[in-house]
């Protein structure tokens, strides 16, 4: 008798649907923390908060290692640059001077050989007038 209530019973049970396919459930979404600028990563973590793992951690680091980097580098090829400018500046200034120093030693050459040929020809004019 026993077993044929359970007979009875199972057989008058509804048939159930078939679960749906895994592939097809939805899957649950990923929790994502993001520090606000407030609380700068170091706010007591609520229970729903979860802290970022360590290698995220450590790659941030690195990076902002990086970016320190970066800027120091770049302020010292600015600071280079700054002085090669300096530099070509200086030699610009002593080219200058050169080329105005050049210049006025040939002025002065030329100077020079104009009072010689004036002087000569003084000279052999003084000598044809004293001829006739």
């Amino acid at each position: 008798m026993f077993l044929e209530s359970e007979i009875q019973i199972e057989e008058s049970e509804p048939e159930l649907e078939p679960s749906p396919i895994p592939s097809a459930r939805k899957r649950p979404k990923k929790r994502k923390h993001v520090f606000s600028d407030e609380d700068d990563g170091h706010a007591e973590l609520s229970r729903t908060q979860v802290p970022p793992p360590r290698w995220v951690l450590d790659l941030e680091n690195r990076r902002g290692a990086d970016e320190r980097e970066r800027l120091e580098l770049e302020k010292r090829r600015v600071a280079l640059e700054e002085r090669r400018l300096a530099l070509e500046e200086r030699r610009l200034e002593q080219n200058q001077k050169f080329e105005e120093r050049r210049l006025a030693l040939e002025e002065r050459r030329f100077e020079d050989e104009q009072r010689w040929r004036h002087d000569i020809l003084d000279t052999l004019k003084g000598i044809a007038e004293t001829l006739f």
